[in-house]
């Protein structure tokens, strides 16, 4: 199946946070590029503000986010299907850091 990249953007300043994600065209899961992604996505890891560890996280991106006070939470994903796939990050971000609005 051919992968058509799309943006889709929806204002909601009723809502708490900005949710965001992100994603690259991934491989299916016959692929041999499928356990390379798989370890990219657990090193990217995920992080929660509610999570313990904070700063003491091992991912050198859940600390960034942690030591910016940027954002709620993030998880990479790794979606596969049998030809094709997605590979990204989703986020939630706090409305004074989101950087969209004033």
């Amino acid at each position: 199946a051919p992968f058509y990249e799309q943006l889709m953007n929806y204002r909601d300043d009723d809502n708490p946070f900005c949710h965001v994600a992100l994603a690259v065209e991934g491989c299916g899961w016959t692929n041999p590029d499928y356990f390379p992604l798989m370890v990219a996505n657990t090193l990217i890891g995920n992080w929660n503000r509610a999570q313990g560890g904070g700063r003491n996280i091992p991912s050198k991106f859940a600390r960034k986010i942690h030591e910016m006070g940027a954002g709620q939470s993030f998880m990479a994903f790794n979606t596969c299907y049998k030809d094709t796939g997605l590979w990204g990050i989703y986020g939630v971000v706090d409305p004074a850091n989101d950087g969209i609005r004033t």
